[in-house]
């Protein structure tokens, strides 16, 4: 598994959502204060690490592989942070169904745990997903970017600030990959599962123009896990794309002091 690792000093671990890379988190972590080592991972099957060799990935299965590499991770210096986003955030919630995490705090933004809006119902066709993202290989990174910008679709309007370098990291996804998780993430979250008297500080991020993470979902999950719920104004479900600063500030908030 490929990571982009900067700085030195307590650990922030940063895991991207579907079809994302380490790539993502370039403009929060570079606004972040010096005294930390930023490790932001390409998950199999996506950037520039391979698929799983299995034909089918489950969330677990990923949530497996982060959980060494956290272990794996603490044992060198102190984890301080986990920061995850969209469909990394929902294999972070996977893992909270076990052991308490080896780290100080958890940050999970736009976790959805209701299943994809029905709005997105249509991409359960089989092949569909993998046959778009094909297609979409064979156009113009810019092309992609300048349709977005004018995309009359209110519901996707957060895509509207990626960049190239973002389409083009995305169009290396592998398309099996893309499909079998996104069946997965189809399904809702049983809250239940997860396990009770979590010793994380946990804090769930936002943006108050999110359309696929409810308001009222946010709020279910933060008291299931006792976390404090952070609204970002003005964006939608790509928070730390649409407002890296915002998120950068909402971060350090949790950050120990290692001035």
């Amino acid at each position: 598994m490929k990571a982009t690792v900067c700085g030195a000093g307590p650990v922030i671990l940063f895991v991207h959502g579907l079809m994302g890379s380490a790539g993502v988190w370039d403009s929060v972590v570079s606004k972040l204060p010096e005294g930390y080592r930023a490790v932001a991972v390409d998950l199999p099957g996506f950037g520039e690490s391979p698929p799983f060799s299995s034909d089918k990935q489950t969330i677990h299965d990923y949530g497996i592989l982060l959980r060494n590499l956290t272990e794996e991770l603490s044992e060198k210096q102190p984890l301080a942070l986990i920061v995850a986003d969209s469909f990394g955030a929902r294999v972070v919630l996977d893992m909270l169904k076990g052991d308490t995490l080896r780290a100080d705090s958890i940050v999970l933004s736009g976790c959805f745990i209701e299943g994809v809006p029905k709005m997105f119902s249509f991409l359960k066709r089989k092949r569909l997903v993998s046959n778009l993202l094909k297609f979409a290989r064979l156009v113009p990174a810019s092309f992609i970017v300048a349709t977005l910008k004018v995309i009359p679709i209110s519901q996707l309007r957060h895509l509207r600030k990626i960049d190239s370098q973002v389409v083009n990291l995305a169009l290396r996804s592998d398309p099996e990959t893309v499909e079998s998780l996104l069946r997965e993430l189809f399904c809702p979250f049983m809250l239940s599962s997860i396990k009770a008297n979590l010793n994380n500080q946990i804090v769930l991020i936002r943006g108050e123009l999110d359309n696929i993470v409810s308001e009222g979902s946010a709020k279910q999950l933060g008291k299931v896990l006792g976390a404090q719920v952070i609204g970002l104004p003005k964006v939608g479900h790509t928070s730390m794309l649409e407002d890296p600063q915002a998120y950068a500030e909402a971060l350090c908030q949790l950050l120990p002091d290692v001035g």
